[in-house]
């Protein structure tokens, strides 16, 4: 019974471990949608139709790849909500 509830502690430990990493991700996602934005309204087009996620960086702080969404702000937005 105690190795039970013991198990039941880590899986709940583990499930705010991942809400919480997916409402990091939505903010991320919510926040580069809004800036995608932004750089369209300053450019008076539509320009954003490869709208950096999220980028992985080498020790040094070096950008080493990009990951992208192939959609608009205003579809990103959507999605989101």
């Amino acid at each position: 019974m105690r190795g039970h509830i013991f198990k039941l502690r880590q899986e709940n430990d583990q499930l705010k471990k991942d809400i919480a990493a997916c409402e990091k991700t939505k903010t991320e996602l919510t926040r580069t949608a809004s800036e995608a934005k932004q750089r369209s309204a300053l450019a008076g087009r539509n320009v954003n139709k490869r709208i950096p996620v999220f980028k992985v960086t080498t020790s040094t702080g070096r950008v080493r790849r990009w990951w992208w969404l192939d959609i608009s702000a205003s579809e990103l937005e959507l999605y989101i909500k």
